[in-house]
């Protein structure tokens, strides 16, 4: 297993899920060996996640997934269950699991944030975070 990478060096892909639109992510720590340069973790996964003007997320919840989002740059609209509030660079957010959150861009900049996903379960999720 790998422990470090570069962040520039890791490709960036554009998400074509179903759940997102405008949304770019470049995946840099991940529990399935070989999908990120830091591969095979307990229950982290790592992704920088940029999203074009207009670009968002779809409202879902995570079964067994915390998460917590570290604003970058850009201005996004948050929601986690009935809070709505704007992501702000140094802003740090958390999602409990088990809550419907979403993200929008709605600033004229590109939206950046790293997103840190933490397993609480004893299955590993999906595979492909593309899906």
């Amino acid at each position: 297993m790998k422990h470090w990478a570069m962040i520039d060096e890791v490709p960036t892909e554009n998400v074509r899920a179903s759940t997102t639109s405008g949304l770019r992510a470049t995946w840099l720590c991940d529990w399935n060996e070989g999908f990120a340069p830091i591969g095979n973790t307990e229950r982290v996964r790592i992704t920088l996640q940029q999203y074009t003007p207009g670009g968002d997320h779809k409202p879902h919840q995570h079964e067994s997934l915390e998460q917590v989002y570290i604003m970058v740059k850009g201005t996004g609209r948050m929601h986690i269950g009935d809070e709505e509030f704007d992501a702000v660079p140094g802003m740090m957010i958390y999602v409990p699991a088990k809550t419907d959150h979403y993200i929008v861009n709605i600033g004229d900049d590109e939206l950046v944030h790293y997103l840190i996903n933490i397993n609480l379960g004893d299955e590993k999720p999906p595979s492909d975070p593309r899906a």
